[in-house]
């Protein structure tokens, strides 16, 4: 099964690779990513900055560094690795579906990963989402083999590859109360040598990198609230580039002229973020509300895509999503964890892409384990052996 699943996942992800152009880089972060990795086999430093004002954090760019052998401009390269990690994580949510409820809710989940459009558009550009969500899902599928040292292992490097996974390292480690020395353990030792290193280079403590209070800003200034609410395609675009090249930029100078180091550009990224909060407080809380919609919106924004794009996502998530919630409805574990995640991306600008690699593995292992219940009625399900999730 395991075979077959990753031939599948990764015919169809190379195939997609070629046809949308295999050195093409269209999405904005994908060439940051790049220029790291450049700048670490080239000149073998780390930047301070990138395109936005903070550094990115290292996973993308190691790994971009390790898989072209040093040649970071080889972008076909990169995403055939990107094709073959996210290969392995339809593997590994299989592997999760066929532990908990069975051979059949394991093929059914691993299919619907190998298929899954929005992973295999993932590979077709330089995104962090293919690489971090085998990381995440992995130390998911540790924790439920009872490997809690490897789990923080995984979990680490997810963090490594965005910030986003420190939540689950508390949150990990609650669901595994008896083994979680261990899990931290893995966790931490994992952690260090980025976390000296930072403190060496800038005497500060930062953990992954500087991003946090950039990211809250962005999510709380009035051109982002503007922007979302523009339903016109075009001037959305040209509103989003204009606060791209323009509002950025202008704001991080002003920074730059009053904080000298990474967590002090960050506190003043948060200060300004506040002083948004309490000046609208009222449009910043409809802001937030609407936010909260948008991380769990069953189809992709119709500012940036096409109408058939539109209604072709409208018609995958909507029975995915529902499939998985009714499988999920019994599992309170994943229900938290569904519900931190949400909470936790709140402060921030929302998109598909802050939800997918959270949620999407664990849909598709409930989905499957619900068709399972309905029609196939396997005699794995709902045993009271199975581990919890994650």
């Amino acid at each position: 099964m395991r075979l077959a699943i990753f031939a599948i996942a990764l015919i169809v992800r190379i195939a997609a690779v070629e046809l949308s152009g295999a050195e093409r880089v269209a999405f904005g972060d994908g060439a940051d990513y790049i220029a790291h990795a450049q700048s670490l086999c080239a000149e073998h430093a780390y930047p301070d900055r990138g395109n936005l004002p903070f550094f990115r954090a290292p996973g993308l760019p190691f790994f971009i560094a390790a898989v072209t052998g040093g040649h970071p401009s080889n972008i076909r390269a990169i995403k055939y690795a990107l094709s073959i990690a996210d290969s392995i994580t339809a593997v590994i949510i299989a592997g999760i579906a066929l532990l908990l409820f069975g051979e059949i809710a394991g093929w059914l989940a691993g299919i619907g990963a190998a298929l899954h459009p929005i992973f295999i558009a993932s590979v077709c550009d330089v995104r962090s989402e293919p690489l971090f969500m085998l990381l995440l899902v992995a130390a998911i599928a540790l924790l439920l083999n009872r490997k809690e040292a490897f789990a923080g292992v995984a979990t680490a490097l997810a963090a490594l590859t965005r910030p986003s996974a420190l939540l689950c390292i508390p949150l990990f480690a609650i669901f595994r109360p008896r083994r979680a020395v261990a899990f931290c353990i893995g966790a931490a030792l994992t952690l260090a040598p980025w976390v000296v290193r930072n403190a060496v280079r800038y005497h500060e403590l930062i953990v992954v990198n500087d991003a946090g209070g950039f990211s809250f800003w962005r999510g709380t200034a009035p051109e982002t609230i503007d922007i979302s609410n523009t339903n016109e395609p075009n001037a959305y675009r040209e509103k989003a580039l204009r606060f791209e090249v323009l509002t950025i930029a202008a704001t991080a100078r002003e920074i730059d002229a009053v904080a000298s180091s990474p967590m002090s550009r960050s506190r003043e990224w948060t200060r300004r973020a506040l002083q948004n909060i309490r000046r609208n407080i009222g449009i910043e809380a409809r802001f937030t509300l609407e936010k909260a919609w948008l991380y769990w919106r069953p189809w992709l924004n119709s500012q940036e895509y096409s109408r058939r794009v539109v209604a072709a996502s409208l018609l995958f998530f909507v029975p995915f999503y529902l499939l998985g919630f009714m499988g999920a409805r019994r599992r309170a574990d994943v229900l938290i964890f569904f519900a931190a995640m949400w909470l936790a991306h709140l402060p921030y600008q929302m998109g598909v892409r802050l939800r997918l690699p959270f949620v999407d593995p664990l849909m598709l292992v409930l989905a499957a384990s619900e068709l399972c219940r309905r029609y196939a009625r396997a005699d794995t399900i709902g045993r009271s052996a199975a581990p919890p999730l994650p």
